[in-house]
């Protein structure tokens, strides 16, 4: 996988986290609440108090789950996936059995629960629990089969043990191809909002998922990285004597150059106006240097104007630095007094 798609995996995580974290509340703080209602109803309208004591132990689940949660033992994720597991392998299969089964209320809630389940998890997590879930919803319905001793009931539990089972998967099926064709929507989304309109590189928007993947394998496994800050001299006094269509050329031309010359694993940002950071996981500032010095040698020969172009570069290593911040500034610095030291020796 190269840096892109690999950043555009990343930075599409980080939002869905954010995101699915709401969720999660949402879905808790609601549930919390629906429970309770419950509780209180089965307590007042039914005789039999089983209904209440499902409802109330729901509640408790609830509670626990946000405590642990609240005191930061476990995460808000952990937390969201206990109350899951208990509402569907605990509250169902126990509403199911002392209740109507089938015929009352409980497939109903248990449609609820599979819809949730597909809205709050995502990945392996989201797959194991629902064929799980399905496979425990199919034996409960066997159960309530078996268990009819009246042919005419019978019959009828066998017609809505089909039809439930049949409609359950139909929505299963239905909103995992939703939500597939959203996640590649997204992605498109996702593709042209992380890159420059103008070059076609990485925007500014992503740096800090970049830092933080790279930073990752520098904290982990001791991987150093290196920044390159690169600048196109007189860029500035290009754009007044030749206007911004020429200046777009050549941010254009050294962006390709940049990227041609970069392997797959690297990150090149457009920094801002005329700058672009570069991103080596696992190389050198020789490394960088080499690079360098082919991008600059490159851009001279495919020039598409009558003047020459050049840039001006700063390196910096992580090992140099101690955080990733510090590595931008002193790479930003050593590409400045690059510059100087090319006016000074005009």
């Amino acid at each position: 996988m190269n840096s892109e798609n690999m950043l555009l995996g990343l930075y599409k995580k980080q939002q869905y986290d954010s995101t699915r974290n709401n969720i999660q509340k949402l879905v808790i703080y609601s549930s919390a609440g629906g429970m309770l209602i419950g509780a209180v109803l089965s307590a007042v309208l039914l005789s039999e108090p089983v209904s209440m004591y499902l409802f109330a132990s729901v509640v408790v689940c609830i509670i626990a789950a946000y405590l642990l949660q609240f005191f930061k033992v476990v995460s808000l994720n952990t937390a969201t996936l206990i109350y899951f597991i208990y509402l569907c392998f605990i509250f169902i299969p126990v509403n199911w059995y002392f209740t109507d089964g089938l015929i009352g209320a409980t497939p109903y809630i248990a449609v609820i629960i599979m819809l949730a389940i597909m809205i709050v998890f995502t990945g392996k997590t989201l797959k194991i629990i629902h064929i799980i879930y399905l496979a425990m919803l199919f034996i409960l319905l066997v159960y309530s089969a078996i268990t009819t001793p009246v042919l005419a009931d019978m019959l009828l539990i066998i017609y809505k043990s089909v039809a439930f089972f049949v409609s359950i998967l139909l929505i299963a099926f239905y909103m995992m191809f939703m939500l597939k064709k959203y996640d590649q929507m997204h992605n498109m989304f996702l593709n042209g909002s992380i890159r420059d309109e103008l070059t076609r590189m990485l925007n500014r928007s992503v740096l800090d998922v970049v830092i933080e993947y790279v930073e990752t394998f520098y904290q982990s496994k001791q991987m150093d990285y290196v920044m390159i800050m690169i600048d196109v001299d007189n860029f500035k006094k290009l754009n007044d004597e030749y206007g911004h269509v020429v200046g777009d050329i050549v941010l254009r031309n050294t962006a390709e150059c940049i990227r041609e010359h970069m392997r797959e694993e690297d990150f090149v940002i457009r920094y801002g106006g005329d700058e672009f950071l570069v991103v080596l996981l696992g190389a050198s500032t020789e490394n960088a240097k080499h690079i360098f010095e082919r991008v600059e040698n490159e851009q001279k020969c495919r020039s598409l104007l009558d003047f020459n172009i050049t840039v001006s570069r700063g390196y910096a290593e992580r090992s140099e630095c101690k955080t990733p911040k510090e590595v931008i500034e002193l790479a930003d610095k050593r590409m400045y007094e690059n510059k100087e030291s090319k006016r000074v020796k005009r």
